[in-house]
């Protein structure tokens, strides 16, 4: 007698839902005798994943991020408030390997908070600090790239607010000369 493909595979469920208890346990007894075997192949696995999808992955992340934006902005905050010491070292080592973003940052907060505008990109200013190849244009010493500091040519506390700076209206000095310069024309 030939069976059909359908008849087949009634029988087979038909024998699944018979003997199920059975087949679950014999299942979890397979899972506990390879769960090793079953972890390092997930980890290998994975590992490949995120090496051959790198691009689908950012943006799978970046789409997410754009859609869950507040609700990932409330579970890193309750994560910063839960763990202070973990956030803190965190951002002491973040600081201190991107000095040029953090700096550029500070900028742009004081430039929201006094309504002021850059009207330049980050690229632009770090081509302005290549430029001086880490050498003070004012007292001409070297002091590295890191340690220039955002010299406005009008004084921000004398611009009005909605002023403009442009590129040109900025120049990267160390600290010693920013500060002596103060607010002086």
């Amino acid at each position: 007698m030939v069976q059909t493909r359908g008849e087949l595979l009634k029988k087979k469920l038909k024998h699944y839902y018979d003997n199920k208890e059975r087949y679950s346990i014999n299942n979890r007894k397979w899972v506990q005798s390879h769960k090793k075997k079953r972890k390092k192949y997930q980890k290998e696995y994975a590992v490949k994943y995120r090496i051959n999808n790198k691009d689908s992955i950012k943006k799978y992340k970046s789409d997410y991020y754009k859609e869950n934006k507040e609700e990932h902005y409330k579970k890193s905050r309750k994560y910063i408030k839960q763990h202070p010491e973990k956030a803190n070292k965190y951002l002491r080592k973040y600081r201190s390997n991107n000095k040029l973003k953090v700096a550029f940052w500070k900028h742009k907060h004081r430039e929201r908070y006094r309504n002021i505008v850059h009207n330049f990109t980050q690229m632009e200013w770090l081509e302005k600090l290549q430029l001086t190849k880490g050498v003070c244009p004012m007292c001409n010493k070297f002091v590295g790239i890191p340690k220039l500091t955002l010299h406005h040519i009008n004084p921000i506390s004398k611009v009005k607010a909605g002023h403009i700076y442009t590129i040109k209206g900025v120049k990267p000095l160390c600290r010693r000369c920013n500060s002596k310069i103060n607010d002086k024309y």
